[in-house]
C-alpha cells in the first residue's frame, strides 16, 4: 500500500515514472519551440534557426481513426506531456499553441499481435517541435508529417515519414532539426527504454492518468512512511520551487537559478550513492526528472536573455545607423547650403561680369555700325543694290565697303579672321585701311588696293615679327565698276565674284591667298585683276563664305555653291533691290532649328 501511494505521489510530481499498463501505450515526451524568421533584422546577413527550448501550455489532442478527439492535455511548464493510448487503433496526435503554429504525427497501434497488445507498451521521451514565427500548417496542410509504429521483430518503435505534394522542410538550412528528424532522433536516443519485454519490468502497476501540472500540491497521508521518503519529498518540493519568469528575468536570476540547481544536483548525487531500496531509487528518479525540467527552464531563461541581448544589440546598431544617416544628411545639407551660397555668389559675380561684357559688346556694335555705311548711303552710291548682313554674334567679322570716286564705284565684301569681338576688331582695321587707300590716296585699281591692304595688315599686326599674329587676316572680293567705260575690274583674295549676264552666271576667280599673314620684311605681295565688259541690267554678287557654309536641310548638310547659284537664277526676274528678303528667307528655311554657323554677308548690285 505504501509503495502504491509513493508511486502515485511521484507520478503526480512528474509526468509519471512510466510503467507498463495492460492493453495501453504509455507515452510521454517534451514539446520544444524554435524561431525561423528571415525578416527579423535588417542587420542579419545569415538568417538561421533560433531554438527557444521547451514550450509550456501546448495543447495536444489525441484523435482515433474516426477523427474523434478522445483526449486533450496541456504540456507542463517544462514542456512535458503524457498520454495513455489503447493498443487497438490508429491515432493522430495534433499539437498547437497560439502564435506557434500547428503540427501532427500518427501512432499506429492497429496491427499489434494479441500478446503485445495485452501486455502493453511504453514510449518515452518523444521530442516534438513548433515554430513561433511561421506556422507548420501552411507547409504540411494540417497533415501528419509521419507515423510511429511498433516493430515486433526488433521490439523497437520505428518512424516513417509521410510524403505528399505540398510538404516542405520546416528548416531550410539545418536538415537535422526538422520535425521529422527530431522525432526519429528521439526514438533512436531512447531505443533501450521504449520496449515491452517482460525482462524490462519486475511489476505491473496500474494508476490514474498523469496530471498536467507537475507542481500541483498533493495532500496524502504520509504516516508510517520512512524518513528517506519524507526527505525525498522535501527535496522534490525544493526543486519545484526553482523557477524564473521570462517576463522579468535578469542575469542575477539566472545565476541564482543555476546555483540552486547545482546545489540540488550535488545533493541528488550524494543521495544516489546511499540509495539501497526500490523506494529510494524511485525517489532518485523523480528528483532527477524534476531537475531535468528545472535545467530546461534554466536553458530557456538563458536563451531568452541571449535573445533579448541580440535584440538590444540589433536596436543599438539600428540607432547607430540612424544617427549615422542623420549625421551624413546634416553634413550633406550643410555642404549643399554652402555650395548654394557659393553658387549664388558666383552667379551674381558672373552676372555682373556678363553685364559689363555685354555693355562692352553693345558699345563695340555702335562703333562698328558707325563705320559701316547705312542703307540710304549705299542706295545713293548704287541705287539698284542690296546688302544681306547677319552677324553670328552682336558684332561681326564680316563687313561691306562702298565708295564712289568720280564716275567709278568701288564695292567690296570682306571676311575677317574669326567672328564676334575679335573679328570686329579686324573689321575696324580693314575698314580704316580701305578708307586710307581709296578715299585718301585715290587708288582705284582693285589689284593695287589688295596689295596695299595686305601691306597695311602685315604692318598693323606686326606680322613680320609676331608669329602668333601671322594667322590673322581676311578674305576679300573687290570690284571697280566704271560707268563711263561700261567695264568691271575685279580682284580677289580667296573670295570670287559672280556676274549674272545674259541669263548665265560667270565666275570671276580670285587669287588663292589671303590678305595678311607672315611676310618677310620689305617684301611686296602682288595681286592679279581681271576686266570684263558689262552692260545695263547685268548683276554683280559679292559674298563671304558664311551663307554657303550654313548647315541645315533634311540631311544637315552645307547650303553649298550650287544652291547659291540656283537661288541667283531663280531671282532673275526679281529686281535686285528686292532680293534681300529672298536671300534671308532661303537662309532661314535651310537653317531650320540648326544654329547659325558663321557671320553672313551677301552684296548684290545691278549695273
Amino acid at each position: 500500500m505504501r509503495l502504491t501511494l509513493l508511486i502515485v505521489l511521484l507520478s503526480s510530481s512528474i509526468f509519471s515514472i512510466a510503467q507498463r499498463i495492460e492493453k495501453t501505450l504509455v507515452l510521454n515526451g517534451t514539446v520544444f519551440a524554435y524561431t525561423y524568421d528571415d525578416t527579423k533584422s535588417i542587420f542579419k546577413k545569415d538568417k538561421s534557426i533560433e531554438l527557444e527550448g521547451s514550450l509550456a501550455n501546448v495543447q495536444l489532442e489525441l484523435k482515433n481513426s474516426q477523427d474523434k478527439v478522445i483526449k486533450t492535455v496541456l504540456s507542463s511548464s517544462g514542456g512535458d506531456f503524457a498520454f495513455r493510448i489503447p493498443t487497438n487503433d490508429k491515432y493522430t496526435i495534433t499539437y498547437s499553441k497560439e502564435g506557434y503554429g500547428t503540427s501532427a504525427f500518427d501512432i499506429n497501434l492497429s496491427g499489434l499481435s494479441e500478446e503485445v497488445a495485452e501486455w502493453g507498451l511504453i514510449l518515452k521521451n518523444i521530442e516534438i517541435i513548433l515554430n513561433n514565427y511561421e506556422s507548420d500548417k501552411p507547409q504540411d496542410n494540417g497533415e501528419a508529417f509521419g507515423e510511429v509504429r511498433y516493430n515486433e521483430t526488433t521490439e523497437q518503435f520505428q518512424f516513417k515519414e509521410h510524403y505528399f505534394s505540398q510538404k516542405k522542410r520546416l528548416f531550410k538550412k539545418d536538415q537535422e532539426n526538422t520535425s521529422v528528424n527530431l522525432i526519429q532522433l528521439s526514438l533512436d536516443k531512447n531505443e533501450g527504454l521504449n520496449i515491452y519485454s517482460k525482462r524490462s519490468e519486475k511489476a505491473t502497476v496500474e494508476h490514474d492518468e498523469p496530471v498536467n501540472n507537475p507542481a500541483e500540491e498533493q495532500v496524502l497521508d504520509t504516516e508510517g512512511f520512512s524518513e528517506n521518503y519524507l526527505t525525498a519529498k522535501e527535496r522534490m518540493n525544493a526543486i519545484n520551487g526553482i523557477s524564473v519568469s521570462h517576463a522579468d528575468v535578469t542575469t542575477e536570476d539566472i545565476s541564482s537559478l543555476a546555483d540552486k540547481i547545482k546545489a540540488e544536483r550535488t545533493k541528488l548525487d550524494a543521495d544516489r550513492l546511499n540509495a539501497v531500496s526500490e523506494i529510494d531509487f524511485l525517489n532518485i528518479a523523480a528528483r532527477e526528472k524534476l531537475l531535468e525540467s528545472a535545467e530546461r527552464e534554466l536553458a530557456n531563461a538563458e536563451l531568452y536573455i541571449a535573445e533579448q541581448e541580440n535584440k538590444l544589440a540589433a536596436q543599438q546598431k539600428f540607432i547607430y545607423a540612424i544617427i549615422g544617416v542623420l549625421v551624413l544628411f546634416i553634413a550633406m545639407a550643410i555642404l549643399l547650403l554652402l555650395a548654394y551660397r557659393q553658387k549664388k555668389k558666383s552667379n551674381k559675380e558672373l552676372a555682373e561680369k556678363n553685364k559689363k561684357i555685354q555693355d562692352s559688346i553693345n558699345y563695340a556694335l555702335k562703333i562698328q555700325q558707325s563705320v559701316l555705311l547705312s542703307e540710304d548711303q549705299i542706295k545713293t552710291i548704287l541705287p539698284h543694290s542690296f546688302v544681306y548682313y547677319q552677324p553670328l554674334d552682336s558684332v561681326s567679322g564680316d563687313f561691306y565697303w562702298f565708295s564712289k570716286v568720280k564716275n567709278k564705284t568701288i564695292l567690296a565684301a570682306i571676311d575677317c579672321t574669326g567672328h564676334g569681338v575679335p573679328g570686329a576688331f579686324m573689321s575696324l582695321i580693314g575698314n580704316t585701311l580701305m578708307n586710307q587707300i581709296v578715299n585718301e590716296k585715290g587708288v582705284l585699281s582693285p589689284a593695287e588696293i589688295l596689295t596695299q591692304l595686305n601691306a597695311g595688315i602685315v604692318q598693323s599686326l606686326q606680322q613680320t615679327q609676331n608669329q602668333e599674329a601671322a594667322q590673322d587676316g581676311m578674305d576679300i572680293s573687290i570690284c571697280c565698276l566704271d560707268h563711263d567705260a561700261g567695264s568691271l575690274i575685279m580682284a580677289g583674295a580667296m573670295n570670287a565674284v559672280y556676274l549674272f549676264q545674259d541669263d548665265t552666271i560667270k565666275t570671276l576667280k580670285p587669287d588663292i591667298r589671303t590678305i595678311g599673314g607672315y611676310t618677310r620684311k620689305g617684301k611686296t605681295i602682288q595681286f592679279n585683276e581681271q576686266e570684263t565688259a558689262v552692260k545695263k541690267g547685268d548683276r554683280i554678287y559679292l559674298f563671304s563664305d558664311g551663307f554657303m557654309d550654313q548647315f541645315g536641310g533634311t540631311k544637315d548638310e552645307k547650303y553649298n555653291i550650287s544652291r547659291f547659284k540656283e537661288l541667283i537664277l531663280e531671282l532673275k526676274d526679281t529686281p535686285v533691290e528686292n532680293q534681300e528678303s529672298a536671300f534671308k528667307k532661303s537662309h532661314l528655311d535651310w537653317k531650320g532649328k540648326s544654329p547659325q554657323t558663321d557671320d553672313l554677308l551677301v552684296i548684290g548690285a545691278e549695273v
